[in-house]
């Protein structure tokens, strides 16, 4: 009973103590040049940023009403493409210097959105609103560049993917920074006394990127590079130096990896023997090959409707399919919506015009009757609204598709890499973390072999930053062409290579959810997480500290990668992060390619529970170092070494796949 009061009075101070993180940043934008937050700068390059640095985006438009911001709110950001975006100043400006008062920190990148005609002109209560911030904007706009030279830049801020070169449209404004700011590009007006410049600016209060310095290029020709080091800037204008970060791309220490099928093509007749459905080629060569790995296979169920695909061939064909079990079953629509806002469709069904209802819910009721789906993913352009994802909310299933990014040789910069998801109302569209075929191949009409340079992608977005996992991304017609099927079996061939942690899209989809909602709180010794579900790793940045397993809760393990601090949580609600600078003398897992549950013991004995797929492996920390120990796991019995640092990597022969958690026991072998 006394140890009860104790961990009850301590449990009681901690929560009093608790300040909750605010997460949330708030994006202005002009619905008159955008009319979906999809579209804006802010949601196409700068939020898979702020997502990676821990940031929910919430999008706002400029002509509803200012909000008043919760305590949940870090700061805000404004991404303007028009000079007068804001059509009245002054409302909107002193808005503004009232969230600097209150705390909120405030990023400008290109156009403000308040100056006035191409002079750009200042309302006063603009010019009192950027000086709060920390700005002094004096006007003198030129576009000429044999008016100003670059006097001062830091490449590692302002040089991230391209060179500073004034041949390349950069602007200038006359704009001096309070002493408090600090500079990172700096230029001279050639034809004024005063002319020193400051352009890219981190002031106490937020930053300031002047227009032009943001990203070069344009889109439409995939020419697209940062000249800000995204990451850089708003890990310095929002404060976010050793703060924690949820983070989708990872599980116990690896990289999640997940792959799904749209249902597009199934039937079409495969130019390989001529006579093979493309399904059955995808079904006989990647589903039935494959089957160490869950793979997310979806049906467009129109076709169950058409005459000419109601027999026998066909059925069995899905029911091959669904039988494998391995293989997850997911909804593609009914008529496969090309274009959602203007409900035009793929498939023409006699009687039949587009309706959301029988899109989603019809789909999803028809796949009932052949396996229970746990995922919707969309079609077409996947440009959604409200209405699309509350229908799946209704039907408590998960959701994907939409977004595909891209880095690559062709598509080469990071500003071609989209968010975790698309916020529709009280919604979330998950986005696929890679694209598919369609395009690598010009839309289905050239390149067939293309699809292997997904790999390119996985590859830059692993190293040097991990922004996203790796997703094989695919449609049964790519068992049409030979020269597809071999890229795609390539793709396999190479993920496979690598060290993931394999989940289904479903389980994908539900963790990358699971980032909106992941309340993290600071405590006197750290941070605590209330968190029951998938997304299970918190991530410090550029941080040499380890986890004091001793003080830490509700916490299994840690790993360093790349300079940055990966925390595995466990199975349980609360979640509480204690850092430390010495090595822990207690168990811990390091890495694992598995779901790890019911994790406890010392250095003598270890018990917990694995689940998993394709290759099973496991590294724990906080052993004794170079002794034995003996591994035991239903009738695998192994022994094996710890390192000089008391690390112990065990290779199990195989992994559950779809069956239910492994006890594992793990005891020193004492001599």
């Amino acid at each position: 009973m006394k140890n009860f009061f104790f961990f009850l009075i301590f449990f009681l101070s901690g929560t009093l103590s608790a300040t909750p993180l605010p997460r949330k940043i708030l994006a202005l934008y002009d619905p008159q040049v955008f009319s979906k937050p999809i579209d804006t700068p802010i949601h196409r390059h700068a939020e898979v940023w702020l997502n990676h640095l821990g940031m929910e985006v919430v999008y706002h438009p400029i002509t509803r009403p200012l909000p008043k911001l919760s305590p949940d709110f870090r700061g805000l950001i404004s991404w303007f493409t028009t000079v007068s975006a804001i059509k009245d100043p002054l409302p909107y400006c002193r808005w503004l210097e009232d969230q600097i008062h209150k705390g909120q920190k405030v990023v400008i990148l290109e156009e403000p959105g308040f100056l006035k005609t191409r002079e750009r002109k200042i309302d006063p209560a603009c010019h009192q609103a950027l000086q709060t911030l920390g700005i002094d904007y004096r006007g003198f706009f030129s576009d000429n560049p044999f008016y100003y030279e670059i006097v001062k830049k830091d490449p590692s801020m302002v040089e991230f993917e391209r060179k500073i070169d004034l041949t390349e449209g950069l602007l200038y404004s006359l704009i001096k920074a309070d002493p408090s700011a600090k500079v990172f590009l700096k230029a001279k007006r050639l034809d004024m006394q005063e002319g020193l410049s400051d352009l890219v600016v981190i002031t106490p209060h937020g930053g300031f990127v002047h227009s032009s310095y943001a990203i070069y290029g344009k889109k439409d020709l995939g020419k697209l590079h940062w000249r800000l080091n995204p990451y850089l800037f708003f890990t310095k204008a929002y404060q976010l130096e050793g703060l924690p970060r949820p983070d989708v791309t990872t599980l116990n220490g690896t990289r999640i990896f997940f792959s799904h099928i749209d249902g597009d093509g199934i039937v079409n007749l495969s130019e390989i023997d001529r006579k093979s459905y493309s399904g059955e080629v995808i079904l006989n060569e990647v589903l039935k090959k494959r089957t160490t790995i869950p793979i997310t296979a979806s049906l467009i169920t129109g076709y169950f409707d058409l005459a000419e695909f109601k027999n026998e061939r066909v059925a069995k064909l899905y029911d091959e399919i669904f039988s494998l079990p391995h293989v997850e079953p997911a909804a593609h629509g009914y008529a496969h919506p090309l274009k959602w806002e203007e409900g035009t469709l793929a498939l023409k069904i006699p009687g039949y015009r587009f309706s959301a209802e029988k899109e989603i819910r019809g789909s999803v009721e028809m796949m009932n009757e052949l396996r229970k789906p746990k995922l919707f993913q969309w079609t077409g352009d996947s440009r959604l609204s409200e209405t699309e994802l509350s229908i799946v909310n209704q039907l408590n299933i998960q959701n994907i598709n939409g977004g595909e990014p891209r880095f690559d040789k062709r598509f080469d910069s990071y500003a071609f890499l989209i968010p975790i998801a698309a916020t529709h109302g009280l919604f979330h569209q998950i986005y696929t973390a890679a694209p598919n075929e369609n395009n690598y191949t010009d839309l289905w009409k050239d390149r067939f072999f293309g699809y292997q340079e997904v790999i390119e992608t996985f590859q830059n977005t692993e190293s040097p930053i991990r922004l996203k996992p790796i997703n094989i991304y695919y449609h049964y017609y790519s068992g049409e062409k030979l020269a597809a099927l071999k890229a795609l079996q390539d793709v396999y061939d190479y993920a496979l290579s690598q060290e993931i942690f394999a989940m289904t899209a479903s389980e994908y989809a539900q963790l990358a959810q699971e980032f909106f909602d992941f309340p993290i709180e600071v405590i006197p010794s750290g941070y605590r997480i209330r968190h029951e579900g998938r997304l299970r790793t918190v991530r410090f940045d550029r941080e040499s500290k380890n986890v004091d397993i001793d003080r830490s809760h509700g916490v299994l393990g840690f790993v360093h990668h790349q300079g940055n601090l990966y925390v595995h949580l466990d199975e349980g609600v609360l979640h509480e992060i204690v850092l430390i600078s010495d090595n822990p003398s207690r168990p811990f897992v390091e890495k694992a390619t598995f779901w790890v549950q019911n994790f406890k013991g010392d250095q003598q004995k270890i018990v917990f529970g694995k689940k998993g797929w394709h290759r099973s492996q496991i590294t724990l920390g906080g052993l004794l170092p170079n002794q034995d120990y003996r591994i035991s796991s239903g009738k695998m019995t192994l022994s094996e070494r710890t390192d000089s640092k008391g690390r112990l990597t065990i290779l199990f022969p195989e992994a559950e796949n779809e069956r239910g958690f492994q006890k594992v026991v793990i005891e020193h072998v004492s001599l």
